[in-house]
């Protein structure tokens, strides 16, 4: 809602999905660890570029892998990066 009243910009670039998501996936796994947590993370080979806000991107999948891992104990936080088209 903040974006369609134009309180909020967004600032699109291009940037590979699959290596954000990796550095996030790297980032999560000492919290995971401590939880006694596996993370995986099988991108789908030959994905290309994608343009949006990459700062929003980053939110939205940090906020989820540490949802992830915040809530499960002694499992696995599996993570795959699929192009659906």
């Amino acid at each position: 809602s903040k974006i369609e009243d134009g309180r909020m910009e967004l600032f699109n670039e291009s940037f590979y999905l699959a290596q954000v998501i990796g550095e996030l996936v790297e980032g999560i796994r000492p919290r995971a660890k401590a939880h006694g947590n596996e993370v995986g993370y099988v991108p789908e080979a030959g994905i290309s570029a994608m343009t949006a806000d990459l700062t929003k991107v980053r939110q939205v999948v940090g906020n989820l892998l540490s949802n992830a891992t915040k809530f499960t104990r002694g499992g696995t936080v599996h993570v795959e990066l699929r192009r659906l088209m």
